[in-house]
């Protein structure tokens, strides 16, 4: 062989050579074969053309900007996560288009601005419970949110290698662009000082007042049971309604009753709950040591640094132990599923597919598990709710598992989403759900690190209950809660005569002994504005039912001809009491009035800029119908922005 080379080795050189020669030549023309993704088409902005890179950029940009200030994407007003990438892009193209961008600098002069935005908020905070500032605790206030963003800006910049100074005011000095977009639109219409003024203290002249919140609950005991032919009427009338909606021209009624019950699953999941397999997991002193040796060669105390080590060692094992977990699991699941057929992002189940059995799984997870590692961990529970449907609150409150979301890129999804998931039922393909197969990509994980497997054995997309017996309970309860609500209205005048003559707290008196769960509290020192309700005090508690709409026009529409100038308490009569039935939450609720507190011109030249804001806004909103016309939909429209890449088409045509 070795003569063999040497005879011919300028001929084998010579042959290599020319190997070499068509790999640099072809290697132009392989590099066109296998284009770069970031080129790809994805979308298009009329004749302008949007490729992967740039939607890849748009996601870091938006991810910067979230982590610097997490306000800030609701501050640009950018939609639902499903369409916020988007939604940016399209924002970004109309201030360049209205050339309103602005240049790098923007992004650091910002900063001040974002400041004294955040530090108005907390001043604002202050003064809504009473509390008065100095000039100086104001300055201080500015000074502190300062140097709060200065610092989140520093730490991102010392966590994302690709971002230095510059890239970061870049980033901030468009989104400044599009908040002087949003300010263009909303500035059309000019406003006067006076109409200013007059918007500023019809928004922020509060009424101070002492409530009594009389609910269903206080007559408990009175209401009789109503008869099965009662509840199925009651359910017959109200089956088809979504809960919650008052809004009679909409198909709603004044109580909001409603049983049409949202998309909801029946379930299962494995745990693997990270706390518990820590709690077996006792790291080898012979490694304890040798890791303190090796990290402090000098010597030191070992003594004190021991339990650092030891839980160091601890999380690392078990971090693998989970890893491993998981690659067992995934290994069971994708081998009882190996060889049915692709459809997309799903699989075809054949008839009478049996899910795999997660209680074998979970045997076997823990015998792999002492074998790689030597731990026995707990047996991982498996844990069914087949009773019962599992809409999305009620998935929110499952124990564990309810707090845990699937992380998918940059997005985390919850839970409660699960149904909208599920194949044939929503039409939300961000993870593969489908009714029978655990869900492996991704697990759900929780806050801790600890991974749930879940397989959705029944789902039902939004439909009335089967029968009034699935939900008569909350039924019952809800023809109770009209009946009270009747006696309570048929009563009202009575309440306001009561207090009129004896104060709030002799109609609390009439329900102290009445048999009902707790005897009603009289609330005192809420402040009443036509949008909102708030303590005066920071021992005051308001009635979460008194922020009903219906009862703040009430109390601000009698509070209107009170006197300014009046010390607090020297309304007295009917004049001071406002009492009003509320069907939604089935009360009434009383105000005595207290005093009428408008808000300082140091308010106004605080806040000015933000009422201009607010009070143009609402003019724009009125001429458009309430469209915002920077909203995804209005932009897409108006831009004539089309994706290319429809949601599923290439799992599609992979599957």
């Amino acid at each position: 062989m070795l003569k063999f080379l040497r005879k011919y080795q300028l001929i084998l050189l010579a042959v290599g050579g020319s190997l070499l020669m068509v790999v640099f030549l072809l290697q132009p023309v392989l590099q066109q074969l296998t284009p770069d993704p970031r080129k790809e088409k994805v979308a298009t902005i009329g004749d302008e053309t949007i490729l992967m890179g740039d939607q890849i950029v748009a996601n870091s940009e938006l991810e910067v900007l979230e982590r610097f200030l997490p306000d800030m994407i609701a501050f640009l007003g950018l939609e639902d996560e499903e369409n916020r990438t988007a939604h940016w892009i399209l924002l970004k193209h109309e201030a360049e288009r209205m050339g309103v961008m602005g240049v790098q600098t923007d992004g650091a002069d910002w900063i001040q601005e974002l400041a004294l935005g955040l530090a108005q908020r907390e001043i604002q905070l202050y003064r809504q419970f009473g509390q008065s500032l100095t000039p100086e605790q104001s300055q201080q206030i500015l000074d502190r949110a300062y140097q709060s963003l200065l610092a989140r800006k520093q730490a991102l910049l010392r966590t994302n290698r690709g971002l230095d100074d510059a890239a970061f005011n870049r980033v901030l000095s468009k989104a400044r662009g599009v908040m002087r977009l949003r300010r263009l639109y909303r500035s059309a219409p000019s406003l006067s000082r006076q109409r200013a003024v007059e918007a500023f203290l019809e928004g922020s002249t509060a009424i101070l007042t002492d409530q009594l919140v009389l609910g269903p609950e206080l007559l408990e005991g009175e209401v009789a049971e109503p008869t099965d032919d009662e509840v199925a009427a009651f359910f017959a009338e109200y089956r088809d309604n979504p809960e919650g909606n008052t809004d009679e021209s909409a198909g709603g009624n004044a109580f909001g009753f409603g049983y049409l019950l949202p998309a909801r699953v029946k379930l299962e999941w494995l745990a693997l709950e990270r706390s518990r397999i820590a709690e077996v997991v006792v790291p080898d002193p012979v490694a304890v040591r040798r890791r303190w040796q090796r990290e402090n060669p000098d010597g030191g105390d070992f003594a004190a640094d021991r339990a650092t080590i030891e839980a160091e060692i601890r999380e690392e094992t078990v971090e693998r132990i989970l890893t491993d977990a998981d690659e067992v699991i995934r290994g069971e699941i994708l081998s009882a599923t190996r060889g049915l057929t692709k459809e997309g992002i799903y699989r075809a189940l054949p008839e009478g597919w049996t899910p795999p059995d997660l209680e074998r799984i979970a045997q076997h997870v823990v015998g792999s598990i002492q074998e790689r590692h030597g731990v026995r961990i707990p047996l991982p529970p498996v844990i069914r709710r087949t009773d019962a449907w599992q809409t999305p609150s009620d998935l929110n409150t499952l124990p564990g598992v309810g707090q845990a979301t699937f992380r998918v890129g940059n997005q985390t999804i919850r839970i409660a989403e699960l149904p909208s998931l599920v194949r044939g039922v929503g039409d939300d393909t961000r993870v593969a759900v489908q009714v029978g197969l655990p869900v492996i990509d991704p697990p759900a994980q929780g806050n801790d690190g600890s991974r749930y497997y879940l397989t959705v054995l029944e789902a039902r997309g939004e439909s009335p209950p089967d029968s009034v017996e699935e939900i008569r309970s909350r039924v019952v309860a809800d023809i109770k809660s009209q009946r009270a609500f009747e006696m309570h209205t048929q009563q009202l005048d009575a309440y306001r005569e009561a207090a009129v003559a004896e104060g709030l707290g002799a109609v609390a008196a009439l329900y102290a002994d009445r048999g009902g769960t707790t005897a009603p509290t009289v609330r005192d020192n809420i402040l009443v504005w036509g949008q909102r309700v708030a303590p005066a005090t920071p021992q005051s508690r308001p009635d979460p039912r008194a922020s009903d709409q219906a009862f703040r026009d009430a109390v601000v529409d009698a509070g209107a001809v009170l006197d300014p100038l009046a010390e607090p308490d020297t309304v007295t009569g009917e004049e001071s009491i406002v009492a009003v039935s509320l069907p939604a939450s089935r009360s009434v609720a009383i105000a005595r009035l207290r005093a009428k507190r408008p808000p300082a011109i140091g308010d106004f030249r605080l806040f000015q800029g933000n009422v201009v804001l607010s009070t143009v806004r609402d003019l724009v909103d009125a001429a458009a119908q309430g469209e915002d016309p920077l909203s995804f939909a209005s932009l897409a429209d108006r831009l004539d922005y089309e994706s290319v890449r429809k949601r599923g088409e290439n799992d599609e045509a992979s599957g």
